[in-house]
């Protein structure tokens, strides 16, 4: 390898700065309320820990300001992104916050074995944790009933898809986990934070006719999407719903914290932070902090940098606590 490639050693902590996105369904919710800073005229997606060529994003100070995610990771080694990583070819994990001001295309994600074999990629397994949404909103989640890829081509070309599309009410702290395989469909008046796998392989079946500004129809991809399709209806699909209330919040010095959801390839936990909190730190996985709330300093491997809603931060694997303080709400994710 040349020069460029060579190893350095990774910081405890480094804040970063998103790629964005602006998919014609997308708003201004992540400009007004996370104070997302774009020359794009919307933001539908911020891509907030990426690695993925399609978005990465930046080191946004300290001594690697500008380097790309991608390349800071891959030249301070596996072993700072923890030993449950080291079978991974590629890291693991990209987290994004999403403003639908329309509904998304109704669509499906394939699973790893599928998408290494057709895109040269892993899957795409997703969680969405509902950060606030309009009321009487709703995603789309697999289907009413039994189908067959024969009526699924027939409805998409008449426009009546949705009719069997199973529709779960959302509100602000449910946590709906999308399965590979499953129908699903961002609804239209939700700001949400999407934890999955680091993949971007999606294959949308309707899109609702939409144009683009020049005219022109997002491509489907009808056949791929009925090769992972699971057809089965209600019931059949799993899922994971946990509303606000249902959450189990388990109480700290300062804070209170509770998991969002766990699944083969993630965890995340939701921390309540009232003063300050304690976060420890092990060499089986990095940690991914988002901040969803607040604002305050985050502390780790001796560098305290400030915060507020919306900024997120890689911290490497490694013994040794992370120190939050300030009013603030965070997810932090791990392997």
């Amino acid at each position: 390898p040349g020069a460029g490639s060579r190893s350095m050693e990774a910081e405890r902590i480094v804040k970063l700065q998103p790629a964005y996105k602006d998919y014609l369904w997308g708003g201004s919710r992540l400009r007004e309320r996370f104070r997302k800073a774009s020359d794009l005229e919307r933001i539908a997606e911020s891509w907030e820990l990426s690695a993925h060529e399609a978005g990465q994003s930046v080191i946004a100070e300290g001594r690697y300001k500008g380097m790309l995610f991608g390349e800071y990771l891959n030249r301070i080694g596996k072993g700072a992104w923890g030993w449950k990583c080291q079978s991974f070819s590629r890291f693991p994990i990209l987290i994004k916050l999403l403003d639908a001001r329309e509904d998304l295309s109704i669509q499906v994600h394939p699973d790893d074995e599928y998408a290494l074999t057709n895109e040269g990629e892993c899957g795409k397994y997703e969680m969405w944790h509902i950060l606030d949404c309009a009321p009487g909103a709703s995603v789309y989640h697999g289907f009413l009933r039994d189908t067959t890829p024969e009526e699924l081509r027939r409805r998409i070309a008449d426009g009546t898809l949705t009719e069997l599309l199973r529709e779960l009410p959302v509100s602000p702290g449910d946590t709906v986990f999308i399965p590979t395989g499953c129908v699903h469909a961002v609804r239209g008046g939700i700001l949400l934070c999407e934890i999955q796998q680091n993949s971007d392989s999606t294959y949308r079946l309707y899109d609702y006719n939409r144009e683009d500004r020049y005219h022109n129809r997002r491509p489907l991809h009808v056949d791929k999407a009925l090769d992972v399709l699971d057809l089965q209806g209600e019931g059949k699909q799993p899922s994971l719903v946990k509303t606000a209330d249902m959450l189990h919040w388990v109480q700290g010095d300062g804070f209170e914290k509770s998991t969002l959801g766990t699944c083969k390839y993630f965890e995340s936990v939701c921390y309540n932070i009232k003063e300050s909190a304690s976060i420890e730190g092990d060499d089986a996985s990095f940690l991914s902090v988002l901040f969803v709330d607040g604002e305050g300093v985050i502390e780790a491997g001796g560098k305290s940098l400030a915060f507020c809603s919306g900024d997120s931060f890689f911290i490497s694997a490694g013994k040794g606590s992370v120190r939050i303080s300030g009013e603030s709400r965070c997810i932090v994710t791990y392997v």
